[in-house]
Order: structure tokens, then sequence, then C-alpha cells
């Protein structure tokens, strides 16, 4: 039987009706700041509505009705596990969940990601930058919306930080940001600014519509110092380093991946997260990264934990073909994080172009690899690809 769990229920959450249009119910979730809200057809527990889903999606009509896009997900109960609870939030890419009598079926609240992580993260004291992304991308205050929206999607990430001329952190725009500004109206209404004078959101500065900047935490900073910053200022991302020189971010997702791991585990435990996968597609998926992993395990060590996020855009866009994005987190055993993101017309391209990133990041990161001449064994590798 699976660990009971004591993890904090949340009494209060937000509660929207499967039929509701979207144009009504975004704004009352940025209006009251929340990014989640828990769908119900009636009774009937649906899922989860998350702003940081819809914005990376895009082309997503005002007046769609919510169960056309809620992220469909089946309750958790008061007896699962904590790792049960954190890999569903992990691989639907949630941060909360109804938990639901067992008996009766009555919604008993809703379980967090940040109370998980509060509670159950198995290393508070580790710093924050050995679990953080090191290349942060920012983008310019003087740059447009449509120039932020091109970046957040092509670096698959629902924020940036905003910086000035003098590459100082001052804001930060979000796909909340931008998705929140084109539903207030429904589609075929003009936008208007508080003047009420009618504009195209994606031709103004991005200065104009950026919120306050994400917190930031000295390097020298814990898991914990970053959760409590996280808390403080209802976020789930932090900056590592100082204003002029970023080292890293680090999100609210990155910190729940370690609840995930069994804790007997030996050798990397390897997730796929996000898009779900056909039987053939997944092992193929997981044979490529484990191929990677014994390649490199004099390198980077034999025990550790890898999530490949995966997540494909709208086949329309692109005619017959579906892009993929592909993100691989690897941890191991010897203390090293390693991100790579990769991008292709189908899985496998997808795949290769991130693990193909990751050896570069190995062989670069490495003080002993770099003896070797890294482009001839990159090639060596990708072709036994």
């Amino acid at each position: 039987m699976a660990e009971e769990t004591v993890a904090p229920i949340r009494q209060n959450f937000m509660k929207v009706r499967a039929d509701e249009f979207l144009f009504n119910v975004i704004p009352r979730l940025i209006d009251d700041g929340i990014e989640e809200a828990q769908v119900f057809d009636g009774k009937e527990y649906v899922g989860v509505l998350s702003l940081r889903e819809l914005g990376r999606k895009g082309r997503i009509q005002s007046e769609t009705r919510v169960n056309k896009v809620v992220k469909r997900i089946k309750p958790v109960t008061p007896t699962d596990s904590i790792k049960e609870i954190a890999s569903k939030l992990l691989s639907q890419k949630v941060h909360s969940i109804i938990v639901e009598d067992e008996k009766t079926g009555k919604p008993l609240g809703i379980v967090h990601a940040m109370d998980l992580v509060q509670k159950y993260f198995p290393s508070p004291n580790d710093t924050a930058i050995s679990y953080a992304t090191e290349d942060v991308q920012t983008v310019s205050e003087l740059h447009t919306l449509a120039v932020a929206v091109k970046l957040l999607r092509a670096y698959n990430v629902s924020r940036l930080p905003v910086v000035n001329e003098a590459n100082e952190v001052i804001g930060t725009i979000s796909s909340t940001n931008i998705f929140g500004l084109l539903f207030r109206q429904p589609s075929g209404e003009r936008i208007t600014n508080p003047e009420g004078l009618i504009f195209d959101p994606y031709s103004e500065l991005i200065s104009d519509f950026m919120t306050e900047p994400l917190p930031i935490i000295p390097s020298s900073s814990t898991i914990k110092d970053a959760v409590e910053s996280m808390v403080e200022r209802n976020t789930d991302a932090v900056l590592i380093g100082d204003p002029f020189h970023l080292q890293g971010i680090i999100t609210l997702t990155d910190l729940l991946e370690p609840l995930t791991v069994p804790e007997s585990q030996s050798g990397y435990f390897v997730q796929v997260v996000g898009e779900e996968l056909d039987e053939v597609d997944l092992d193929r998926t997981i044979s490529e990264v484990t191929t990677f992993l014994q390649k490199f395990s004099e390198a980077i060590g034999d025990n550790g934990q890898v999530v490949v996020h995966v997540k494909t855009f709208d086949k329309n866009k692109f005619r017959t073909h579906v892009l993929y994005q592909v993100r691989i987190r690897v941890y191991t055993d010897k203390g090293y994080l390693f991100v790579s993101n990769g991008q292709g017309f189908g899985l496998m391209p997808a795949i290769n172009d991130a693990i193909e990133r990751l050896t570069r990041e190995v062989l670069t990161k490495k003080e002993p690899w770099k003896k070797h001449d890294q482009r001839a064994l990159i090639r060596e590798f990708m072709f036994e690809l």
C-alpha cells in the first residue's frame, strides 16, 4: 500500500465550470493573481486550467470554452504517496490537483507543489544553484511583445527576465501577461488601452507591460532560501546572482523533480513528462537517453535522475508536420546538472537535437574531456545514434 501523505491540503482554491468561456475566466484568474483553477462539470472533477500552459499554446480563441483546453487529470486521494502525487503534477505540468475522498468522491481540497517541496524536498540545505538552469535567457525592455512571444516559444519557457540597456534585470514578461492582455475581450473586438484607444498589443513595447522582477538570491543561497523567496513573493521561480549578472534560474517544477525518484533507485531514473507518448516512442526516447548516459558514464557518473520534457505545437501551423520541443535535465551522483533544449519536426529529431546539445555541454563542462577532440567525439556519438 502507498504511504499515507501528510502533505497539507489547501481548502481555498478557484473553481470554474467546464462550460464557461475563456474570456470570462482568464481575467478573473489574472486579477486574483492565480495561475491555475480547478475545473468541474457539475460535481464531477475534470482537471486543471493552467495559464502557463495556455500561454504557451497560442492560437486559442477567447470564445473557447474551458472544457476544450482543460488539462484532464484524475484526482489524487489522501492515501497516495508523495512520490505518486509529485509524479502526477510533474507529468501533467501543473502545480495543483484536487484531493478526493476515496469513499464519497467528495473534494477535500487541493495539494499544491509548493507545499510538497517545502515539506519533503530531500536536501533543503543544498545550494540552489546546483539545481538551477545556468543559461538564463533574457529580453530587452525595448523589444516588442511580438519578440517576447517568439522568444518564449523558442526557449520553451513561461517567462523571461527583462533587462535594460545596462543589462540590469528590471522586470519580467511572461506568457501569462501577454495571454491575459489578449483575453480581456472576445475575439473580433478591438483591444483598447486604459485611455480607450485601439492598439495592436504585439507592437507594444515590453517595458509597458512587464511585471516586477523575479526574486534574485545570492549564489550561496540554499534550496530553503529559494523556496522561502518564492513563497514570500508568491511566484514559482527565482533568479540566482545579482541584477547585472545572472548565474541561474530555478523553478518550482525543477524542485518537484527530486521528489519523484524512488528511494531505493540505483542507476539513472529516467522520466518522460509533458506530452503523452505511445509505447514505441516512449521506449525509443528512453533508449536514446540511456545510450547517452552509458557513453559518458565515466564523466558524469553512473547514478542520478533524467527528466525529459516533451511539448508539441499545433500541426496545422506547420501543415502536416508536428513540431516537437524537448528539454532534458540530467542530475548526476557527481553533483552535476546538465540542461539542454532541442526541437525538430518529429520526436526523434527533437530528442537527437537535445542530446547533441547535451553532449556539447558535457564535453565543455568536464575538465578531463576537454583533452579530446570535442567535435570528433560529437560526430562519432551522433553517428552511432
